[in-house]
């Protein structure tokens, strides 16, 4: 465990429920990750994270599946990263398999620091959860046979306001993600399980 992490909970007078923070929480393709938060408004969203392998998948998709589609989200199409925003989609010049750290702002996508994609300011307008680490169309979770590593992600809504800040950790051999605003761990909802990278001797930065 994280030894600050571990110092502050001792003093708080309670225990964090997992065992020890990792590199990062990856999936095969049958695993996906339920927020409880939906995407409506001008959500920001800060997260670091891979597409490793060959196959199209997504780090996170959520559209309501009809003409003009109000939706966010990051996916991999050929080698090339997917900026799903609002009405549309941008296809970014950006292959999402190396580790990179994205900021949706809005409809502005920046990779890295660098502003890649601007899809407009409007609202998205979407009542359907986030999942990570696969797509939500219209209320059913579509996945793809493929590993996605998620480092960290935090999701803000249309108050600028953190409703998210979720960090890769294990309890036992059982990989999760832990929210540091709610104090939960969010596990899979979907088959198989999550595999995970190595244990972190320091905790992640707030």
């Amino acid at each position: 465990m994280g030894l600050l992490n571990l110092r502050n909970a001792l003093m708080a007078g309670k225990r964090l429920p997992y065992d020890n923070e990792v590199e990062y929480l990856e999936s095969t393709g049958t695993q996906y990750i339920k927020t409880g938060i939906v995407p409506d408004g001008l959500n920001r969203f800060e997260f670091t994270a891979a597409i490793p392998g060959s196959n199209d998948c997504t780090i996170f998709m959520v559209d309501n599946g009809a003409t003009g589609r109000k939706g966010v989200g990051i996916s991999k199409y050929n080698n090339n990263t997917i900026f799903g925003y609002k009405d549309g989609y941008t296809l970014v010049g950006q292959n999402p398999a190396s580790v990179k750290s994205y900021v949706i702002d809005g409809g502005k996508l920046y990779i890295d620091g660098e502003l890649v994609a601007d899809r407009g300011t409007s609202g998205i307008q979407n009542n359907y959860e986030i999942v990570l680490f696969a797509f939500n169309r219209n209320g059913s979770v579509l996945q793809v046979s493929g590993s996605v590593k998620i480092y960290s992600f935090k999701i803000y809504d249309a108050n600028g306001v953190l409703v998210r800040d979720y960090i890769p950790v294990r309890k036992g051999t059982v990989g999760y993600l832990y929210d540091r605003v709610s104090g939960k761990l969010f596990g899979n909802a979907g088959t198989g399980a999550f595999s995970y990278g190595n244990d972190l001797k320091y905790p992640i930065p707030a």
